[in-house]
């Protein structure tokens, strides 16, 4: 959703997350920018972008009014990744709700409470669009969608998004907002107990490190010498024994920022190296 002008724009923390590079169309030009990510929360599944060379966008309009169950809703997106928007129709059926999402690939499962829920048939590719109401303002952005037969559509509501765009502006950083980019290690991490990766004689019927999927050639992590199908084992000083480990201790540090990295390889061998941690290109 285009949040002003010169081309800050709002959408999912999850559309973006692991992507090297991004690449926004305006629906309503068809123009398409480069963009990069100004912030993000994580864990409200926010992110803020920045258009590079945008100018003269029309804005989404914002809703300022209380939304009730019971609300006539729109749920727009670029449903199955078509490049072309689609729109749901629905009703409100409760602003309460809680959910636990699944995780795709290198995008984490979480869970996301105070949630709107609607009736309105939300698919993969609607992430980060809006959801209208019935005089077309926004009062959500579409985050999510249950599984099944009966499909319900899950927004996160507005004034939340707006809250956490207003800090992302300020500079104000904390323990789940990150202002500008965030420290890149360069891998994409699974836990161990789940990878077919592992080393002669180890147990892994509980996880016992992260074990990388993929390395980003040229980031820390390569620079390094790990590969894939190691197990990283700890970071910083302090032990990890899965992915989301790696997650949170990486979010106390900073671009630029050296940091130890210990990690086991296929073999058994365990090795160890001081690397510079470099700027997400995501966030």
């Amino acid at each position: 959703m285009v949040l002003t002008a010169s081309g800050q724009v709002l959408t999912s923390y999850h559309v973006v997350k692991a992507a090297s590079t991004i690449k926004v169309t305006v629906a309503e030009t068809g123009k398409t920018y480069q963009a990069t990510v100004v912030g993000s929360d994580q864990t409200a599944d926010v992110a803020l972008l920045q258009l590079k060379g945008a100018s003269s966008l029309t804005p989404v309009k914002i809703d300022n009014d209380k939304t009730s169950v019971g609300e006539k809703v729109t749920a727009v997106g670029n449903a199955g990744g078509t490049g072309t928007l689609t729109a749901a129709k629905g009703t409100i059926v409760s602003l309460k709700a809680s959910i636990t999402t699944a995780a795709e690939g290198p995008v984490a499962s979480e869970t996301l409470r105070q949630m709107i829920e609607t009736t309105a048939d939300v698919v993969s590719g609607d992430s980060g669009g809006p959801l209208y109401d019935a005089d077309g303002e926004v009062i959500g952005i579409d985050t999510a969608a249950s599984s099944g037969s009966e499909i319900n559509g899950y927004a996160t509501p507005i004034q939340r998004a707006l809250g956490i765009v207003q800090q992302i502006r300020s500079g104000q950083e904390s323990s789940t907002v990150q202002v500008g980019p965030a420290p890149f290690l360069g891998v994409e991490l699974s836990d161990a107990s789940s990878s077919e990766f592992g080393y002669p004689g180890a147990d892994l019927e509980e996880s016992s490190g992260a074990t990388v999927e993929s390395i980003v050639s040229g980031a820390a992590a390569a620079q390094a010498g790990l590969e894939a199908g190691d197990q990283i084992t700890a970071l910083g000083g302090h032990a990890a024994t899965s992915a989301a480990d790696v997650s949170a201790l990486l979010a106390g540090y900073n671009p630029g920022d050296h940091i130890k990295i210990v990690w086991i390889n296929q073999v058994g061998s365990q090795h160890a190296a001081t690397v510079t941690l470099g700027a997400s290109p995501v966030a």
